[in-house]
């Protein structure tokens, strides 16, 4: 990503793409030109999500059914989806994303180290930073940074079945994602 000067897309290994995955990914960052830095194609059901729908006329803020969408779960893969995509606001979780060279360079000055980070959510309000995609958070408003909505991914998001999070941990994922094939590209980094 940020050292071979090639974008990226990683997947969660619970991550399930709709069937038109690389299609409907490849036509949306298409659209975006050549200054796209991380498009998100999925994200947590269990809380917000908050996205710019009218630029300079009004933001969104989308509230999910978790247990609806486990139940389409075990058929998404078998699902045509088109979708659009907004600037984000404010997302929690990352089953699957784009993310450019320069976004990646991005993402790696902020990021690191994770540290305490005080980020406005909104309809949550405060919430004190413990994970790597609540530090991404407070650098989305800088950065050419998108949501893919309706989602091109989705996630069980189980805790009780996470391999990358220990729920008495606040402090972050116990390991990262796994890095995946990128978009148009038949390599795996």
């Amino acid at each position: 990503m940020a050292a071979d000067g090639r974008p990226a897309t990683i997947l969660e290994d619970d991550a399930v793409l709709c069937c038109n995955f690389v299609e409907e990914a490849t036509r949306l960052i298409g659209t975006l030109g050549p200054d796209w830095e991380f498009v998100q194609w999925g994200y947590n059901f269990d809380t917000v999500l908050s996205y710019d729908l009218l630029p300079g006329v009004t933001s969104c803020t989308a509230l999910f059914n978790q247990a609806q969408m486990r139940g389409i779960l075990p058929v998404f893969h078998q699902r045509d989806v088109r979708s659009s995509v907004y600037r984000i606001i404010r997302s929690l979780g990352m089953p699957a994303y784009s993310v450019s060279p320069r976004g990646a360079a991005r993402f790696l000055s902020f990021c690191q180290p994770i540290r305490p980070l005080d980020v406005e959510f909104p309809l949550l309000g405060k919430r004190p930073n413990f994970s790597i995609d609540f530090m991404m958070n407070g650098v989305y408003p800088a950065m050419a940074a998108y949501v893919a909505v309706p989602a091109l991914a989705l996630t069980a998001n189980d805790t009780s079945q996470s391999t990358v999070q220990d729920l008495n941990d606040h402090t972050g994922p116990a390991q990262p994602a796994r890095i995946t094939t990128p978009i148009g590209s038949s390599r795996v980094i």
